[in-house]
């Protein structure tokens, strides 16, 4: 047994280690098939096709659902406060994410972790999706036991899965002066890898820095996704770069004199770095996580570092300074025992 490519068929394994089939197909009932080494799989598959009988009528939007339906709750949540202050880019992967799930028609008071173990499970591919998948239900619960729409929080003690390595790659000395040398001062995609290396900041930031940020030497602005404040000092090496661009509001213009999107500067960036000759797995996030460990190696305390990216929590900003805390512990351990040696 294992995966199948038949249409409308999703193949999982479920959280101890066991092939699942489904038929999953949008206005139709979810229906769970027999293994396909079942006698009776292709007539299962052929009747879940074909047959009328699953077929149910869907609301044509969220505000069509009636009351206590997953789908009404889905609604009530994106018409919240709470949703609308998230930052554009949250919402749209939040909304992305829950509009998706299967099952919107059903009671959400019946949605166990269980229900949610499934949903991860069937994710497992993508360990990001599916966590993400985990915490965005864990926001939306968390929202509606406040609104007293829920009584508990169902995706609460779900576990996440465990990622492969430590997120986005940090880009390395020697990366960084590779792009250093292909991009030359006074480029558009130098004063970028500028912006995102001293500032720190997410690709939704470096978009709409511009000079109504500069005051007094320093950078400062309110990150879109946490609405963290951040002030960063600017070097003489980004002073050089904002000096030359002909932006106004924005420091960054596309080639058409407007600002980026989201999404294009990360694209555009991406192409910066392939003509660099840079590894396909250096992006603007990388440059964020090298920024931290800079400063880092700089001899800079936690504190220091969180100063800059904005994070609010030690734990937040553990996946970006484990590998070079872990290179200065080593190096320290090794300087005692050479001094333990010298003494013997």
């Amino acid at each position: 047994m294992g995966k199948v490519n038949l249409k409308y068929v999703n193949s999982y394994r479920d959280r101890h280690g066991k092939w699942r089939y489904r038929f999953r197909r949008r206005g139709f009932k979810t229906v769970p098939l027999p293994p396909p080494t079942d006698p009776d799989f292709f007539a299962a598959y052929h009747n879940a096709l074909s047959g009328t009988e699953h077929k149910t009528a869907q609301p044509k939007s969220l505000a069509d659902y009636p009351r206590s339906t997953f789908g009404w709750l889905l609604y009530q949540y994106f018409q919240s406060h709470e949703f609308k202050r998230l930052a554009p880019h949250t919402r749209r992967s939040r909304r992305n994410m829950l509009d998706n799930i299967e099952g919107l028609e059903n009671p959400f008071n019946q949605l166990r972790p269980r229900h949610i173990r499934t949903w991860r499970d069937e994710r497992q591919r993508t360990p990001s999706m599916a966590n993400r998948l985990i915490k965005t239900l864990r926001a939306l619960f968390v929202w509606a036991m406040e609104n007293d729409l829920a009584e508990e929080n169902p995706a609460r003690d779900v576990k996440l899965l465990k990622m492969n390595g430590s997120g986005f790659h940090t880009w390395t000395n020697e990366e960084r002066a590779q792009f250093e040398r292909h991009h030359k001062p006074g480029t558009k995609a130098r004063l970028a890898y500028q912006l995102l290396l001293d500032t720190a900041c997410r690709r939704q930031d470096v978009i709409m820095l511009g000079w109504q940020h500069v005051k007094d030497g320093w950078i400062d602005f309110r990150q879109k996704k946490t609405g963290a404040r951040v002030e960063a000092p600017i070097t003489a090496d980004l002073n050089a770069e904002i000096s030359q661009t002909k932006g106004q509001l924005t420091f960054l213009l596309t080639t058409h004199g407007k600002p980026f999107t989201h999404a294009g500067f990360g694209n555009w960036f991406k192409k910066q770095c392939r003509e660099a000759g840079l590894p396909e797995n250096c992006s603007a996030h990388g440059l964020r996580k090298a920024s931290a460990k800079r400063i880092g190696d700089a001899g800079g305390t936690t504190l220091e570092i969180a100063s800059i990216t904005g994070h609010k929590s030690l734990r937040e900003l553990e996946t970006y300074v484990r590998d070079y805390s872990r290179r200065k512990s080593a190096g320290r351990a090794a300087e005692k025992v050479q001094k333990e040696n010298q003494c013997d």
